[in-house]
């Protein structure tokens, strides 16, 4: 199985190339840890398998117009 015919597959199949497929996956885990946990903003971004803190807040903001913060303040019961 070569890369570029995965690749392709995948996004005939999804709609989304798999690096778009896994940040989707990975900001809905976040979205659900930061409703449901008091856990830092640091520690959320390391669970869902991000290197660092920063690249998961850009690509939390470019995926959801939010800033992770933001969206746990306003959704937080």
């Amino acid at each position: 199985l070569s890369l570029y015919y995965f690749s392709r597959n995948f996004k005939a199949l999804t709609g989304h190339s798999f690096k778009e497929y896994l940040n989707i996956v990975r900001i809905a885990n976040a979205n659900r840890l930061l409703i449901s946990t008091d856990l830092p903003i640091t520690e959320i971004a390391t669970e869902c398998g991000f290197n660092s803190t920063s690249h998961f807040i850009v690509t939390y903001k470019n995926q959801q117009n939010t800033t992770p913060l933001a969206f746990r303040k306003k959704n937080k019961q």
